[in-house]
Formats: structure tokens, C-alpha cells, sequence
């Protein structure tokens, strides 16, 4: 399933049979993820390769010995009780802060964003991520038995599109497996 990091990350293909999520009649839906992605692109680009696109740091320097991240992985690991038999999707990953403080937790991590810019900074620091413009997840069914979207639900304009990426992180989810939609104010 993953490709070699560093270069174009290419998802799965989509579930046989699966049809594109419904953007509306007018399109709205599609020119507001578009938009989105653009917006956090934008802000990944100008923030420097130690920051997300919400411009919290990875790291705080020598001298911190927290950060925003590591309080966020405590939580989300104290609700998730990841195992070495998890392999765990990082719904809205970012720059892969969350992802890589929980990859050594499970037995396989994977991430996706709306932002190409936030995909490849993730790749760069070794992390597999996949590049996520709306509709349907590029994952076939049942395939993680962990899925997590924190701070990712709240960033969505329309309720359709937040009960559509439920769904398919439902979708996505194996039977018996745990998600989590979590908002952690900063």
C-alpha cells in the first residue's frame, strides 16, 4: 500500500464499485474542500517545515520539553489505547506532527490531508500520507482498525461535509476497531 516516501505519494484505488461522493448539483461542496486545501496550503508553504498549517511548532526547541503535539498524542493515545495491532489512519494528518508521535505506537500509521503542501512536508520527514481531495477515501473498506480526526471536523464548512467524512471513516474502520473525533483547543 505505500509508496516509496519522498516522491509523489499515490493512495490506493478507490473501492470497486465505488462512485465519487456528491459534490451538490452546483458544486459548492467540491469549490469549498478545493478552497480549503488552497487555504491550508497556503498557510503550510509560509509557515516553514517545522510547523503545521495551523502554525503550532513540532518542536519547541531545546529547552521545552512539551509541546502542543506530545499533549494531544497523550490524550488521543489515553482514549484510542493504540496496540502494535493497529494499523491506525490519521484523518486531516498535517504535517504528520499527531502521526509521528503515534506511528511508533501501532503496527502500521498512515495519514491524509486536504492540503498537497501539508501530504508532502509529512513525506519529507518520513511519514506515509496520502493526499485526500474529498468524496470517497481512497481505502478500501474495513482496512484500519484505528481511525483518528482531531482537529479536523471543526475545519469543515457545511455539515455534509463533516457527516460525509464520518461516514467514510466509518467506512474505512474494520469491525471492532475504535475511532476518534476529537477537537483540542490550542
Amino acid at each position: 500500500m505505500d509508496q516509496v516516501l519522498g516522491r509523489e505519494i499515490v493512495p490506493d484505488a478507490p473501492p470497486a464499485g465505488a462512485k465519487a461522493a456528491s459534490a451538490g448539483s452546483n458544486g459548492i461542496e467540491a469549490r469549498l474542500l478545493r478552497g480549503l486545501g488552497e487555504a491550508f496550503d497556503a498557510r503550510c508553504e509560509s509557515r516553514g517545515s517545522d510547523a503545521d498549517a495551523n502554525g503550532y511548532l513540532h518542536s519547541a526547541g531545546p529547552s521545552a520539553s512539551r509541546t502542543i503535539y506530545d499533549a494531544v498524542a497523550e490524550e488521543v493515545a489515553a482514549l484510542a489505547a493504540p496496540s502494535r495491532d493497529d494499523w491506525m489512519l490519521d484523518l486531516g494528518c498535517g504535517t504528520g506532527a499527531l502521526l509521528e508521535r503515534l506511528a511508533p505506537l501501532v503496527g502500521r500509521a498512515r495519514g491524509i490531508d486536504i492540503s498537497a503542501a501539508a501530504v508532502r512536508a509529512a513525506a519529507a520527514r518520513g511519514l506515509a500520507a496520502d493526499h485526500y481531495a474529498g468524496g470517497i477515501l481512497p481505502y478500501a473498506a474495513d482496512s484500519f482498525t484505528l481511525v483518528l480526526a482531531v482537529n479536523v471536523l471543526i475545519n469543515l464548512p457545511l455539515r455534509a461535509l463533516a457527516l460525509g467524512l464520518v461516514g467514510e471513516a466509518l467506512r474505512v474502520l474494520a469491525p471492532g476497531g475504535r475511532a476518534v473525533f476529537a477537537y483540542c483547543p490550542s
